[in-house]
C-alpha cells in the first residue's frame, strides 16, 4: 500500500503535508561465512527513527524465505531508515544492517552474510586434572550492540555443553562456586 509518515512533528504545526510513496523494499541475497547461499532463513525489519524511542511505534516487518540462491525481496517497506537482520538455523547472529529507504537504483543489491554457529563442548577440570562437577561455565557474547551471558553447568562428570551461537567466541570462562 502506498504510504505517508512524518515523525517528529512538532506542537502546533499548521500545513503539515503528507505526501504518500510507493512501496519500497529491499533487494538481496543470505549466505553463509563459507560464500555457500541460505536457501531457507527469515528476514526482520525494524524502521528506527531517533531518540530515546527510537523504535516505539515504528513499522517492521519479519518475513520467510526459501530460495535455493539465498536470494530475497522484502517489499511494503516504508520510505525511512530501516535495521535488517536476518537469522537461519545453523548460523549465528549479526548486529542489523542499517538501511535507508529508498534505495538508490543504482545500488548493489544487500548481501548478509552470517557466521556458522559453533556449540563449545568440553570438560572443567582442575590443574591436577581432576573433574569439577556442577561448575559454572559461561560464554560471552556481542550481538545487536549488547553483550550477553550464556550460562551452562557441567554435569555431575564434569562435561558441558554451551548452545551454539557464533562460530567465534569472544570470551569463555569456569568457575567452581563449591569450594
Amino acid at each position: 500500500p502506498w504510504r505517508a509518515r512524518r515523525d517528529a512533528v512538532a506542537k502546533d504545526t499548521k500545513e503539515l503535508a503528507l505526501v504518500l510513496h510507493a512501496p519500497s523494499g529491499v533487494r538481496g541475497t543470505v549466505a553463509s561465512e563459507d560464500g555457500a547461499p541460505i536457501a531457507k532463513f527469515k528476514l526482520f525489519a525494524q524502521r528506527v527513527a531517533s531518540g530515546p524511542l527510537a523504535t516505539f511505534g515504528q513499522d517492521s516487518k519479519e518475513e520467510e524465505f526459501e530460495s535455493a540462491d539465498g536470494s530475497f525481496f522484502l517489499t511494503d517497506l516504508s520510505h525511512g531508515n530501516w535495521k535488517l537482520t536476518a537469522h537461519a538455523e545453523g548460523h549465528a547472529a549479526i548486529e542489523p544492517v542499517q538501511l535507508e529507504l529508498p534505495r538508490d537504483e543504482t545500488r548493489e543489491d544487500l548481501r548478509i552474510v552470517l557466521p556458522i554457529a559453533a556449540e563449545a563442548r568440553g570438560f572443567v577440570r582442575v590443574q591436577s586434572g581432576k573433574p569439577v562437577a556442577n561448575a559454572e561455565v559461561v560464554v560471552e557474547l556481542r550481538a545487536h550492540g549488547r553483550s550477553f551471558r550464556i550460562a551452562s553447568r557441567a554435569r555431575e562428570w564434569s562435561d558441558f555443553t554451551v548452545p551454539g551461537r557464533q562460530s567465534r567466541v569472544p570470551a569463555m570462562s569456569a568457575s567452581d562456586r563449591s569450594s
